[in-house]
């Protein structure tokens, strides 16, 4: 789900959504995508489209900053890695991570919180609790952020560093 969007709808329209993203209110496309197709498309979603995306960027977390989140345990977060499992087993966890990967973040978002437990093994992260992003590189993480917001969620943070700084000396 982006902008208020089903991915399922993205993928029709776009092919590989994944290589879609938004940032200030505007499609950016990952590929040799016709971006003339890619804007007369988004203006016939955006006009459909509810809720919209806030005009910012998530907050930035640092390694340092996660660290110290991931020892203290005073204040409640939700880290999760939207990497692909296989991924993950490639280069490992960062500690309290839970993974969902990013085409399942706008679908696991409208879940009811049961279901959520059940399907991904932890509690469904409240609206206003502080929920952290991770990735490999930091982009899907944005996106994971951008998805978060637009499913009105107001805490939302991206590790930009995410697996690639995590996991290097």
């Amino acid at each position: 789900d982006s902008d208020g969007i089903n991915p399922r709808l993205l993928e029709i329209l776009f092919g590989d959504y994944r290589r879609i993203s938004l940032r200030n209110g505007r499609l950016r496309c990952r590929s040799n995508f016709n971006m003339f197709a890619l804007k007369a498309r988004h203006v016939a979603i955006r006009s459909a489209s509810k809720p919209s995306i806030p005009q910012r960027d998530a907050s930035i977390i640092t390694k340092e900053d996660l660290k110290k989140r991931i020892g203290a345990k005073d204040h409640p977060y939700t880290l999760i890695d939207v990497r692909e499992p296989s991924e993950i087993e490639q280069t490992g966890r960062i500690d309290t991570a839970h993974n969902i990967p990013l085409g399942q973040i706008g679908e696991a978002f409208k879940l009811d919180e049961d279901t959520f437990s059940k399907k991904y093994g932890f509690s469904k992260p409240k609206q206003d609790q502080d929920l952290i992003f991770s990735c490999r590189s930091g982009v899907r993480s944005q996106n994971a952020c951008d998805i978060a917001e637009a499913n009105r969620y107001t805490n939302v943070i991206n590790y930009k560093g995410s697996a690639l700084e995590w996991f290097s000396k």
